[in-house]
């Protein structure tokens, strides 16, 4: 598949948008102090998961400002479900008794029965209207922060498909 990002713009062109009768998602660009935090191989990676080739731009700076020039489409928040009350231990152990085990760890969210809540593990997980299909399909369309909380309600490769439709790496799940 041809890359359509040969070489590295100095500023993106504006894009012509014809303004269909659906509603517009409103649209956000990646603070490039957050990018600036990020190692080399999380930053490829990035540059990657938005369409970008990161070996077209010359040195770390130029590829920060290419990520950060890209147009993400926010995405709407997923509805919440009624948050319980946390649970209280009921007593603490009595002298003589074993103190409760450490719990333990948390099934990967790939092995769970669906539909389950997960969280954002990675610091950015950028989510995408389809995994495969034309370029417009594919293309990050939102991005969401380190904890937020997801409904997965399918699996489709190496991505969770969302409760709201949209797409995101396995990998940035837990």
């Amino acid at each position: 598949m041809a890359k359509k990002k040969a070489a590295a713009p100095a500023t993106p062109a504006p894009e012509a948008t014809a303004a269909p009768a659906v509603q517009q998602e409103p649209e956000a660009h990646l603070d490039p102090g957050q990018l600036e935090g990020m190692d080399d191989d999380k930053l490829r990676q990035m540059a990657m998961d938005i369409g970008l080739d990161p070996t077209a731009y010359e040195g770390r700076d130029a590829l920060i400002a290419a990520i950060a020039a890209e147009t993400l489409t926010v995405a709407p928040p997923e509805p919440e479900a009624p948050a319980s009350a946390p649970e209280q231990p009921s007593e603490e152990p009595e002298a003589g008794e074993q103190p409760p085990e450490e719990a333990p760890k948390p099934v990967p969210v790939t092995e769970r029965p669906l539909p389950c809540k997960a969280e954002v593990a990675a610091s950015i997980a950028v989510l995408r209207r389809a995994v495969i299909g034309t370029a417009e399909m594919v293309r990050p369309v939102a991005t969401l922060d380190k904890g937020t909380a997801v409904t997965v309600v399918a699996f489709e490769g190496d991505y969770a498909r969302l409760a709201n439709g949209l797409y995101v790496k396995t990998t940035l799940l837990v």
